[in-house]
């Protein structure tokens, strides 16, 4: 069961990431929808499979104006500078660039 919910974790962090990668308005659409805390909460979980999929969704959601001031308020800064400490290479970049989108106008 265990595996079963972080597997579906997983597929949901998928799907938010490609969904706000769909442009502005489905990236606003995801955060409205209340999408950015769960994708914050699965980072602090700390898996690092999850840390690429989720920087990679913050980063795409922060396309959106307003996204930018909920990710930050939802306590994005932390687990991504956490991730820049502990994942590979390609991993660190996509969180750099997160933590980058998320500060940009905010």
């Amino acid at each position: 069961a265990c595996s079963a919910a972080r597997r579906w974790r997983f597929v949901a962090a998928v799907a938010l990431r490609d969904l706000s990668a769909a442009g502005v308005a489905a990236a606003a659409e995801v955060g409205r929808s209340g999408g950015i805390p769960p994708l914050i909460a699965l980072l602090k979980r700390g898996e690092d499979s999850d840390g690429l999929v989720v920087a990679c969704a913050l980063r795409h959601l922060a396309a959106a104006a307003e996204n930018r001031d909920l990710a930050a308020h939802a306590g994005a800064f932390g687990p991504l500078l956490e991730l820049l400490g502990r994942e590979a290479d390609v991993s660190k970049e996509v969180a750099l660039a997160a933590v980058g989108a998320i500060v940009y106008e905010t």
